[in-house]
């Protein structure tokens, strides 16, 4: 009786729009353009970030670029998940592939449409920019990158942990295309994607660990299944300090912002509290997800500082 129901909700459920916006893990989509926004407020060295928001058509790039980053990280996740059925079917089996809410053709459909969508856009809004190369060109690395990365990345272990933090990241240098010329994008935007980036990989290292079960039944080279627990454990933490460190170096040299110091600083403590459950006990499930927890926490304050950085 139970299997006949969730077959049929599952059919009611692919006749809707939901399962095609939960494929992109909007979340996450939204939470990545806002590196793009970060871009722009800091794509000069000493900005008035409100300037940006000050013309119309600074708004409309603020838009249309977040709209841009939006639908090439929601292709990056359909795709990821039209090659990951298998292992989601143990590790993530609520995710609309594995539950039967979309077919893999349909997802693969859905990539092409996204794909094709997100270089056109790229391409005329580029045309409004100092970048009219860079901007397109960009994208097609970052939908390249995403293509990559569910296809041959993902089952490589720590390299694509690597691109999993650069990719999300990217958004700032990308935002700042919008705004300045390429060759003049400030360093403390670089700081920004050096320490997301660091932070992610990060974060990706914990996540090879809460994931072991089903990546080892499909060989994926997590260091967590190659090296060991302590080893996956040693070298998160590692690239928390690092972070930390790169998260704060701005603070005392490029930025005068109060608002930027208070979320660098619970950015900051989250990332001690995720290195913190590490050494309290790396090898259990329940000290795993609050580490990952806490390095998502670190990051979002991470966010928020920068944002703020301009102001």
């Amino acid at each position: 009786m139970n299997g006949t129901t969730v077959t049929t909700r599952t059919r009611k459920e692919s006749n809707t729009v939901k399962p095609w916006i939960e494929i992109l893990r909007p979340v996450n989509c939204i939470l990545g353009a806002l590196t793009i926004i970060i871009g722009m407020l800091n794509h000069q060295a000493n900005p008035v970030a409100s300037a940006v928001f000050s013309s119309t058509h600074g708004v409309i790039l603020v838009m249309l670029g977040c709209g841009i980053y939006f639908i090439t990280a929601g292709a990056s996740n359909t795709i990821n998940d039209y090659f990951d059925i298998e292992i989601d079917r143990i590790n993530r089996p609520e995710r609309p592939i594995p539950r039967g809410a979309i077919s893999k053709e349909g997802a693969l459909r859905y990539y092409l449409v996204l794909s094709a969508s997100s270089l056109v856009l790229s391409m005329i809004v580029g045309y409004w920019t100092p970048n009219q190369l860079f901007v397109p060109l960009f994208n097609g690395i970052f939908l390249f990158v995403g293509y990559f990365y569910a296809w041959k990345g993902k089952p490589s272990g720590f390299p694509g942990n690597i691109i999993v933090g650069i990719s999300f990241s990217f958004g700032m240098p990308f935002g700042a295309l919008f705004m300045i010329d390429i060759l003049a994008i400030p360093s403390k935007v670089w700081f920004f994607f050096v320490t997301s980036s660091l932070l992610l990989i990060s974060r990706e290292l914990v996540k090879g660990m809460e994931d072991m079960e089903g990546d080892r039944q499909f060989k994926i080279k997590t260091v967590a299944n190659t090296k060991g627990l302590k080893v996956a454990s040693s070298m998160s933490i590692i690239f928390s300090i690092l972070a930390i460190a790169s998260f704060t170096i701005p603070a005392f040299t490029l930025i005068d912002s109060i608002f930027f110091m208070v979320f660098m600083i619970i950015g900051n403590s989250a990332v001690v509290g995720s290195i913190a459950f590490l050494l309290k006990g790396h090898e259990t499930k329940g000290n795993q997800s609050r580490s990952s927890l806490m390095l998502k926490l670190g990051a979002f304050s991470g966010l928020i500082a920068y944002m703020l950085a301009g102001f």
